[in-house]
């Protein structure tokens, strides 16, 4: 995510969304946290996850653009 953008949806934390080759096995997001981790299965919980993370694909530099994103950043410091 570029600097210049600011704020964006996922700064409450790192998470995952885990997905099982299995197709009955539901998504669960899993969150690591300072004093322990916690799993997500509620698929409320896990909906809000997967808009994160479609926000950020939609809101990130595109791979090709990546590099070039963090040479200039690296110039910077």
């Amino acid at each position: 995510m570029p600097f210049a953008f600011g704020g964006h949806i996922a700064e409450g934390g790192a998470f995952s969304i885990l997905q099982f080759p299995e197709a009955d096995l539901p998504y669960v997001v899993y969150l690591e946290q300072l004093a322990g981790a916690a799993y997500l299965d509620k698929l409320e919980d896990v909906d809000r996850y997967l808009a994160a993370m479609n926000r950020l694909c939609v809101d990130s530099v595109p791979p090709k653009h990546s590099a070039e994103l963090l040479g200039k950043i690296v110039g910077e410091i």
